[in-house]
């Protein structure tokens, strides 16, 4: 009979582990033969879990050493040695169960290969799981963010975008508005149009669905439509001809809309307006219910509505009459009586705008007014005086890059150019001179260029006048923006009148055209 060394020589390296790494532990073989008489251990068996055995101690001579092929451990607490009852066990399983309940000893010995491969298992399932769910997680964030869009909004509008900010149409295909929308909702990377090619197809299909929609509430509103309208030339060069209908819905709300802007093929003639007109009216079907038409003072609007009635009356509608449904636009008059007060040179040009308005001649007051303003060089400029001046001044600043680039670094800022189409752009070139710091940075570029600006040189006088054109204008830039306003009404356009009416009969600005004069223009043209 062998004996085998006692418990405390058993350690890492003297047993062999079934399935730990065999680099770290050396096997340890047997005996062959059993402690007691007719048992037969068993051959090349191993002892497994080295750290349950140090808590084990050495057998007495008349204990087993195996059983059932197993070594037998003997727990080597005290409370279970002589004279307490020996506690021993062929399994290692019910040794460690033992230490736990029994001793509250815990034990930290490395796991068989069946059982790290199984914690393995599990840890590689918990791990398939939880990204399982993620992916459910993330597929259903998905599908919520794919239903908050609704793709006939988004490009209804990115066309109302486009075209309300002169977008290019390659506006769809800018990185930056892509990442900006693709960050609001990753979703929308799926809807977003990818070709500028798509964009005026898309403009016109939204423009359909909106007129449709028009249609239908203007056909339920069961009052009267109003049009304004205006000529439209595009950078391009093209006429057209923007018309927009005025009405209160069923509702009650008042309502506006741009319904057609079609190109003025055959020029924008009153009759080539009419021509324009006409078809649209048909579409919307609204000629029957036709109100009011608001336009500019262009006599081709005269000869417009004109057009218009002649048209009606073949179509059976007898009562819209030119002359009662032509209304002209406010902002437009105070332009014609501020250019008439800036650059009329005599009475006779507004003796001839007035023959012009009682005639009903197709001559254009502007035309009259204003026209030489159109094809003026600097030395007619200068013959207007301190407004003549100063444009000329502007003009020659903006005819060089670098004059332009050294003028705005002293004065801060740019003076803006006048144009003869709106007379507050004079206004606001007037403002901007009289600046304090804009003022001495024009005085240095008259001393550093006196050769060049010699003849249109601001004098004292002339800043004077200057100074006094601008106090006689501030009531008209008030007057223009009351009557720009949506909610702006007949009564207020009245009261409008009035207020710029004794504006003008109290001014003491001196010129060659009477305020009487210019009250009576204004009267004329706006009773027309």
């Amino acid at each position: 009979m062998s004996s085998i060394a006692s418990n405390d020589s058993f350690s890492d390296e003297s047993l062999f582990v079934q399935g730990d790494d065999a680099a770290s532990e050396s096997s340890a073989t047997l005996p062959t033969t059993s402690t007691r008489s007719g048992e037969k251990r068993k051959r090349n068996s191993t002892v497994r879990a080295p750290e349950i055995w140090k808590l084990s101690r050495t057998r007495l001579p008349n204990e087993m050493e195996f059983k059932d092929g197993n070594r037998v451990w003997y727990c080597k607490q005290p409370n279970c040695n002589p004279p307490h009852k020996t506690w021993s066990t062929n399994v290692t399983g019910n040794a460690r169960n033992h230490l736990r309940k029994a001793h509250d000893l815990y034990t930290n010995e490395k796991e068989s290969l069946v059982r790290r491969a199984t914690s393995m298992s599990i840890v590689e399932s918990l791990k398939k799981a939880e990204g399982e769910k993620e992916r459910r997680d993330q597929l259903k964030t998905d599908m919520i963010l794919a239903s908050l869009i609704n793709k006939d909004i988004v490009f209804e509008a990115l066309a109302r975008l486009i075209v309300a900010r002169n977008l290019p149409y390659e506006a769809v295909q800018w990185p930056e508005l892509r990442s900006l929308l693709i960050i609001c909702n990753p979703a929308i990377a799926d809807v977003l149009i990818n070709s500028s090619s798509t964009v005026p197809s898309l403009i016109e299909r939204c423009f359909k669905e909106r007129r449709h929609d028009a249609k239908t509430e203007m056909r339920d509103a069961g009052h009267q439509i109003h049009i304004s309208l205006d000529g439209w030339k595009a950078p391009n060069g093209l006429q057209y001809l923007a018309i927009c209908a005025h009405f209160v819905n069923c509702n009650g709300e008042l309502k506006k809309y741009t319904i057609a802007l079609p190109e003025l093929c055959e020029g924008k003639g009153g009759k080539a307006q009419a021509a324009a007109l006409i078809p649209v009216l048909q579409e919307y079907d609204i000629a029957g219910r036709l109100g009011y038409i608001v336009s500019d003072n262009a006599t081709t609007n005269d000869v417009l509505c004109r057009t218009l009635e002649a048209w009606m009356r073949t179509q059976g509608i007898k009562n819209w009459k030119a002359s009662q449904r032509r209304i002209r636009c406010q902002g437009h008059v105070i332009n014609l009586i501020v250019q008439a007060f800036l650059f009329c040179k005599s009475k006779e040009v507004v003796d001839t705008a007035m023959k012009a308005v009682v005639d009903g001649s197709d001559t254009d007051l502007e035309d009259i007014l204003v026209g030489e303003m159109a094809t003026a060089d600097g030395t007619q400029w200068r013959s207007w005086g301190p407004l003549g001046k100063l444009h000329n001044f502007v003009a020659w600043l903006r005819g060089s890059s670098e004059r332009l680039t050294k003028f705005t670094a002293q004065a801060g800022r740019m003076i803006p150019l006048d144009n003869d189409t709106r007379w507050n752009s004079w206004l606001y070139m007037i403002k901007t001179a009289r600046l304090p710091i804009v003022k001495s940075a024009i005085n240095q570029t008259y001393e550093a260029n006196l050769e060049e600006l010699r003849e249109d040189i601001l004098s004292l006088d002339d800043w004077k006048s200057l100074d006094t054109i601008h106090r006689f204008l501030g009531p008209f830039e008030q007057a223009t923006k009351q009557c720009e306003r949506d909610d702006a009404t007949l009564d207020q356009t009245l009261f409008t009148v009035d207020f710029l009416i004794t504006h003008l009969d109290r001014t003491d600005v001196r010129s060659s055209i009477s305020s009487m004069r210019i009250y009576l223009l204004y009267i004329e043209s706006a009773s027309r």
